[in-house]
């Protein structure tokens, strides 16, 4: 990922985020190399949250307060429990072991003026729970060549199938199923198993039997992906002093995908559905295209034991983006059919065409003085399809500047072996969604004749791309022989013009007027400190200590302040007010304050960090893991609340102090929105990997290396937060709605041994 604002300025309008750049490996000339390699290893549930006991004084308590006729559940209670059919279903439903299974294989080499990199791979990877799983294979093949001496060209192709099987967790998935809620509402003492002709029985307790949901209903996904992208290089000026090139970079990005969710006709859901039988189907395009011609001037000067560099690069650069979705609908289905065609009713939930067009021009100047200072300026003019102003061009500047005070005569020393303060400015662009800024005609009928209509939605005359500004300042240090080193940044990203919508008056005919109607800041500080503790001839140690946080606050707003995101205020959102955070976590009770509500938390964390090691020893004997430890920042924890209302929260049946009711009932009546907001910090052991690399006196000459070993990923979790993950959201990674969980698949430790062969 680019670091620093003027690295991701010169990407202009699509950096506001930030920039990842993804590299692959190249082949060399010379002989060529075959590398083989095997995974195979299983996934288990990282943390079960556990169910509350039942018996017949809980019953008494959870009807008393939830409803229900305790005597029968009194009677179901001790039918199960005299015949030894109480249930763990969360252990049957996530306690299940998945096979990995990954195999590799990649030939590079090449000769003269051409090398290639040639990969393939397989990974077949089972869930925690029954028929879910992940099926990819990919290949991908990387071409250089020179054709002249003047002219290069490459070429990086790649093909990904991926077929998904996702199964039903989360908030009912738009169709109802999630194995999660019914979960949450079922008693240990359910008989939920079918009968010896294979028909499940209903769920007393939900609208769904979750195991039948598991067996029989189908969340398939499959995403084919083709990238495609040629450079042509000319190195067309060469001298011992100066050189000039010029590039020419096109590439295209194919993206199809697919799904289906199926309700078969005999599950619960589906029997009480006057059209039994549902299935949903999405298929979308994408299809991305981009174009850059670059031209890079380097120049030196020699000056005696001085010299300075320059290094010119100017261009311009086309993006495309077009994509195609369709989600349509058929309910009422033939029993065992999945076609349209076969349902009683269709339906067309939504259909979307986006079309998008990029152009930019950029440059960037960059002087180097003997490696003692290294100044950076330049910009970048975009225009977007998705600005209001869609021909208009909006100027991005950047600059930045490092000092390696070591290099300047007379500040040497034997301690020190860098330090470089530096500075960087950048601005960057935030763009719009696609429809947030023009309005739309939609089709109707007005007396049988054929009509349009105007939306109710308009813009602001005014309004303006998203701008980011941020300053960052830092200071490299390293020393005993870059044993040691520290990378400390502090930055202010202040970003302008959020676009929001703003309610007018009915009266005048529309309902609301995209306007840039807010300010954000960001404040932040970033650590990095490398240590090299031991490095002998048999032992090396290398270690990695991480530290970040970031503190927001809505500076101006201006409209009236509002919350958002989650499921309501009576369950906990978002507020967007000036002066707070927009990651402030409200709720119930209204307060006549500027909080507008209860202020129960923030998403955001105090403070996050991350230690990383690695150990070498006898050189053949590799070992590492990496640590991550979140402080603060808080979920709403909806899956504690159904949990409750079922009664099988793990700490339901506990008593409280002052309270006639039990902790689960309690936390329902008189807990309110806050009950269910709660602390997200957690340490986790992410990683581990142990290597060894067999002794050359043992693979011969055929094989160059053999190393095998072990890794894991998701290994331990330590916290409080009283669900599967801290880091699980219903919402994905949108930016202000991360922190809400709603029943998520929970997440997998995975263990995987492996074996590489070089040949």
């Amino acid at each position: 990922m680019l670091k620093g604002p003027s690295a991701a300025a010169i990407y202009g309008q699509r950096a506001n985020a930030g920039v990842v750049i993804i590299t692959t490996k190249r082949g060399q000339s010379g002989e060529s190399r075959v590398s083989f390699s095997q995974d195979v290893g299983f996934n288990s549930a990282l943390n079960l949250i556990g169910v509350a006991e039942w018996n017949e004084q809980k019953i008494d308590a959870y009807t008393s307060v939830l409803g229900g006729d305790a005597a029968a559940e009194k009677a179901a209670y001790n039918a199960a429990r005299s015949s030894g059919r109480i249930y763990d279903y969360e252990e049957i439903l996530y306690g299940n072991r998945g096979l990995i299974n990954q195999t590799s294989l990649s030939v590079s080499g090449g000769s003269g003026r051409t090398s290639f990199y040639l990969s393939g791979t397989h990974r077949t990877e089972d869930g925690i729970i029954q028929n879910t799983g992940f099926d990819r294979s990919s290949l991908r093949l990387n071409v250089d060549h020179r054709l002249s001496n003047t002219f290069r060209l490459s070429s990086r192709s790649s093909y990904t199938f991926t077929d998904n099987e996702r199964g039903f967790t989360g908030n009912q998935n738009g169709t109802g199923g999630s194995i999660g809620y019914a979960l949450a509402y079922t008693p240990t003492y359910a008989q939920l198993y079918p009968d010896a002709q294979g028909n499940y029985p209903n769920n007393p307790y939900f609208s769904d039997n979750m195991l039948s949901i598991v067996d029989n209903a189908v969340n398939e996904q499959k995403v084919q992906r083709l990238i495609q992208g040629i450079q042509v290089r000319a190195d067309v000026y060469q001298t011992d002093n100066t050189s000039v090139s010029l590039s020419l970079d096109g590439g295209i990005d194919y993206l199809t995908f697919e799904s289906m969710v199926w309700m078969p006709t005999y599950l619960q859901n589906q029997r009480s559905s006057s059209n039994p039988g549902d299935v949903v189907h999405t298929l979308e395009d994408n299809f991305n295209a981009n174009f850059q011609a670059t031209a890079s001037i380097n120049t030196s000067i020699n000056l005696g034991e001085q010299s300075i560099s320059s290094a010119t690069q100017f261009g311009f650069s086309r993006f495309d983006q077009l994509q195609n979705r369709s989600v349509v609908r058929g309910q009422g289905m033939v029993a065992g059919q999945t076609g349209l065609a076969r349902g009683t009713i269709q339906s067309v939930i939504s259909q979307s065409i986006v079309d998008v067009v990029d152009l930019s021009w950029f440059g960037q100047q960059e002087f180097n003085w003997s490696d003692k200072v290294i100044a950076t300026f330049g910009g970048r003019y975009d225009r977007s399809s998705l600005n209001a102003a869609q021909d208009t061009y909006y100027f991005y500047p950047k600059a930045s500047l490092a000092v390696n005070l070591l290099n300047f005569e007379g500040l040497s020393s034997d301690l020190f072996s860098q330090i470089k303060p530096r500075v960087a400015y950048g601005e960057t662009g935030g763009l719009p969604n696609f429809g947030a800024t023009f309005r739309s005609l939609s089709g109707g009928n007005i007396g049988g004749f054929l009509a349009t209509y105007a939306s109710t939605r308009s813009i602001d005359p005014n309004l303006k791309p998203e701008r980011a500004r941020e300053l960052e300042f830092g200071l490299d240090v390293a020393l005993l022989d870059n044993r040691v080193s520290l990378e400390a940044t502090y930055y202010k990203k202040e970003v302008e013009d959020l676009i929001l919508d703003e309610q007018v008056p009915i009266s005048s005919g529309i309902s609301v007027i995209a306007t840039n109607a807010a300010d954000l800041e960001n404040t932040g500080v970033e650590l990095a400190l490398n240590m090299i503790p031991v490095q002998k001839k048999n032992f090396g140690w290398n270690t990695t200590l991480l530290y970040w946080s970031n503190s927001s606050e809505i500076t101006r707003l201006g409209i009236g302040g509002f919350s958002t995101g989650g499921f309501g205020t009576s369950l906990g959102n978002y507020l967007i007010q000036e002066g707070f955070s927009p990651s402030t976590i409200v709720g119930l009770p209204a307060v006549s304050d500027p909080s507008l509500y209860t202020i129960y938390g923030d998403a955001q964390p105090d403070f996050e960090m991350s230690w990383s090691n690695d150990f070498t020893i006898y050189r053949n004997v590799e070992l590492s893991f990496l640590w991550h430890w979140k402080k603060g920042g808080d979920n709403i924890n909806l899956s504690y609340l159904l949990t409750d209302a079922g009664g099988t929260s793990p700490d339901w049946n506990e008593p409280v102090e002052g309270s006639p009711f039990l902790k689960g009932a309690d936390r329902l009546i008189n807990g309110g929105s806050g009950a269910y907001i709660e602390d997200a910090s957690y340490v986790k052991l992410r990683e581990v990997g142990l290597f060894y690399t067999l002794p050359q006196s043992l693979t011969g000459t055929v094989v160059r290396q053999v190393k095998v070993g072990v890794s894991a990923n998701n290994v331990l979790l330590f916290s409080d937060y009283r669900s599967y993950d801290p880091e699980t959201s219903v919402f994905g990674t949108q930016a202000i709605n991360n922190s809400v969980e709603v029943t998520p698949f929970p997440t997998s430790r995975q263990v995987v041994f492996n074996v590489n062969i070089d040949f």
